[in-house]
């Protein structure tokens, strides 16, 4: 599980790390030689974070960002400045930077959310697992798997097509779903959905709430309290109170038959067949409070 509650970042453009660290900040000089500290503060998902307060040590007062979340002190002297930021809420970051006649990129800081009243991020990271899998015009089914569900037992522990969640904290607004996986000559496409109750072996006996279908990486946006694509079951987010499944599937968009589909309108008339073989999937479920998310944001590992 990845917490961003509690990974403080600070990002200086052109600049170090940490709050012992010294570099050169954003500099502006009005042509008469005045020297001025000017930077911007945003939180975890680069927006902007107004009304924060902005310290330089040893200078009398402070001065607060705007809605754009910019501030500009000064005039100051050549040399080394301490620069604290803080808002409540997040966790305060203290950088040293150094000012001289240069121009340099403005500085950058980060505000990392310590409170569940401020708009944060969590992401959890969940891997699923099928020895074997089989989708075929009758229906979909994990070829050893199904005997541990029809009889209740764990014969294949290693086997792992869903893993179960619940909303963790409240003020949730939207969760992002992303979802990748090594294509297979026999099977490409996977499908996802989330449902309740866990554990069914017969998708009848479950409710839906959330699914998409398609190659890798998959990406959807569940929105919270509300109804999601064509499913009519609304996406509780009322924290630890519901159990969801989360099922990594396999998809009627590809196969080693594929599908036969009508011309004209483009629906299935029968099935293909898609075979999946020690098919490993791994997922990222980032939950978005009292803010909905960045659409520029994602949990996918670079590369």
């Amino acid at each position: 599980m990845r917490l961003t509650l509690v990974a403080a970042t600070l990002l200086l453009f052109g600049g170090c790390f940490g709050q012992s660290s010294a570099g050169p900040a954003g500099v502006e000089d009005t042509g008469g030689g005045a020297l001025y500290i000017e930077g911007l503060v945003v939180d975890q998902e680069i927006v902007p974070v107004a009304a924060a307060v902005v310290v330089v040590k040893d200078r009398d007062g402070f001065m607060e960002t705007d809605e754009t979340g910019r501030f500009k002190v000064g005039p100051v002297e050549a040399g080394e400045h301490v620069v604290t930021v803080e808002k409540a809420g997040y966790a305060t970051q203290t950088v040293t930077v150094r000012i001289d006649a240069d121009p340099a990129p403005p500085l950058t800081i980060t505000l990392t959310a310590v409170a569940l009243d401020v708009p944060y991020q969590l992401t959890t990271n969940h891997v699923t697992f099928v020895i074997c899998a089989s989708r075929n015009p009758i229906g979909g089914v994990p070829c050893t798997k199904l005997a541990d569900w029809a009889a209740g037992t764990n014969v294949s522990p290693d086997e792992r097509f869903a893993y179960t969640f619940k909303v963790p904290n409240p003020g949730l607004k939207e969760l992002l779903v992303e979802i990748t996986w090594n294509p297979q000559s026999l099977g490409k496409d996977v499908e996802y959905w989330i449902q309740t109750p866990p554990g069914q072996a017969l998708t009848v006996a479950t409710l839906k709430y959330f699914g998409m279908s398609g190659g890798p990486p998959l990406r959807g946006w569940v929105q919270a309290n509300a109804k999601n694509g064509n499913y009519q079951n609304v996406f509780d987010a009322e924290p630890n109170k519901i159990t969801y499944e989360a099922v990594s599937g396999w998809s009627d968009g590809n196969g080693t038959i594929p599908p036969v589909r009508d011309p004209t309108t483009g629906n299935t008339i029968l099935r293909g067949t898609t075979l999946f073989l020690n098919h490993r999937t791994e997922s990222w479920l980032t939950y978005f409070y009292n803010r909905e998310g960045s659409r520029a944001f994602s949990a996918l590992p670079d590369g």
